[in-house]
């Protein structure tokens, strides 16, 4: 048996190489094509109403939403139901969302309270301190922390329980 020239070898392999590699620009080439063709049409492409704004209509905003829920019925706590939307005539209000044993709640009720004694936060502001966790937390130990006058945790605006 006569054994292959090499030079032939050489160029037959140097053919399978080249189309190997002809073949892998070929693919990127089509693949770039491709993305470029396709940027364009991403998204809509026909004239459909847009679904979210209905969802958006039928979701309520945030101006819309209120909470309502029974205070520590404390004299500073105005009333027995406190409504957000109605007491806080049009203007904004702070939200403290509060545990008992939640030392940052505590640091932010002594915070806020004497931001009030020094003038950096108006008198005037609405303020409340709601219970965070009230099937884990009795309103009882709530009361004692965030509604008691001699405790160091004490808010002298309404909490919500």
């Amino acid at each position: 048996m006569r054994r292959p020239n090499r030079d032939s070898l050489q160029g037959k392999v140097k053919t399978t190489l080249y189309d190997a590699r002809g073949h892998k620009k070929a693919m990127k080439s089509l693949a770039i094509l491709t993305v470029f063709l396709l940027i364009p049409v991403a998204g809509c492409i026909t004239e459909v109403e847009d679904a979210d704004s209905q969802v958006e209509a039928e979701t309520p905003s945030l101006d819309r939403m209120n909470i309502v829920a029974q205070t520590l019925d404390r004299d500073v706590d105005q009333y027995s139901e406190y409504n957000v939307l109605e007491n806080s005539s049009g203007q904004n209000t702070l939200i403290l969302w509060a545990a008992s044993g939640c030392r940052g709640c505590h640091e932010w009720t002594e915070m806020i309270r004497e931001s009030i004694a020094n003038g950096s936060i108006s008198n005037e502001s609405n303020i409340i301190t709601i219970q965070r966790y009230p099937s884990f937390d009795s309103r009882e130990s709530f009361y004692e922390v965030f509604g008691n006058n001699s405790s160091d945790q004490y808010s002298p605006w309404p909490v919500l329980v």
